[in-house]
């Protein structure tokens, strides 16, 4: 989320966009201009959004919601996978070791939150009760 805050707040295009195309900002259209910061910020959103979204997920592990695991990896794959295709092809010109850094708190923060409470019932019948009770709410 840090990340999103940077591109979503910092002024112009980063350092290392105009490295790799090699122009000033003053060299570049009004409309190329443009649409780098658009493309920059629509980046910074996405990021904050990501991190939320992950968070908030996070949060919810040790509650034994079979699904949430690979979600969160569904949901952080791609965007990770697309970062580092990016990175890798502007090069040393980008800040690579924010997606390694991103990859492996994903990976910490997965581990970290260890398995998934174990519901205990004290009888068949109190199990079947609490179950019906889950879907009704849901």
């Amino acid at each position: 989320m840090v990340i999103g805050f940077v591109y979503l707040l910092h002024p112009g295009p980063m350092p290392y966009h105009l490295k790799f195309i090699n122009h000033r900002t003053e060299e570049l259209t009004p409309e190329i201009l443009n649409l780098m910061i658009f493309g920059k910020e629509a980046m910074g959103s996405l990021l904050i959004s990501l991190g939320l979204a992950v968070f908030l997920l996070t949060k919810q592990l040790k509650n034994g919601i079979p699904w949430l695991r690979l979600s969160i990896v569904a949901i952080m794959a791609p965007p990770l996978a697309t970062f580092l295709h990016i990175t890798l092809a502007v090069g040393t010109y980008s800040p690579w070791w924010v997606v390694v850094v991103c990859s492996l708190c994903l990976a910490i923060g997965f581990l970290a939150a260890g398995t998934p409470k174990q519901v205990q019932f004290r009888n068949e019948s109190e199990s079947l009760t609490t179950m019906r009770q889950v879907k009704v709410k849901s």
